[in-house]
């Protein structure tokens, strides 16, 4: 069995798209019913867009955004070690920017 990685490179628009558009589905189904929101995070983008979809529903609607609180294995900090540098932060900037302008 192969598994499947979400590191910087491989992340797609559809994909962030997609966890974008989580947000919505979350809040069309449950609106302000949760507090928190736990997502396990690789390398930061899956949660960073759940995040953008929550305050374009703000901006929309004045609803209050949930906690987000990223979780992952103890022996995969990844999320941890590439936020402190700016290399992944220029790759995320680049592929967010590749993004259809309606779904930023």
């Amino acid at each position: 069995m192969k598994a499947v990685s979400t590191s910087a490179e491989n992340l797609t628009s559809y994909f962030l798209t997609g966890m974008k558009t989580l947000s919505y589905e979350i809040f069309e189904k449950a609106r302000d019913m949760f507090d928190y929101i736990f997502m396990s995070v690789g390398e930061g983008g899956g949660i960073s867009m759940l995040f953008a979809g929550f305050q374009d529903l703000f901006e929309l609607y004045k609803t209050r955004i949930p906690s987000l609180v990223g979780v992952y294995l103890t022996n995969r900090s990844s999320v941890v070690d590439d936020l402190a540098t700016v290399a992944y932060t220029q790759r995320l900037l680049i592929l967010l920017s590749r993004l259809p302008t309606g779904s930023r």
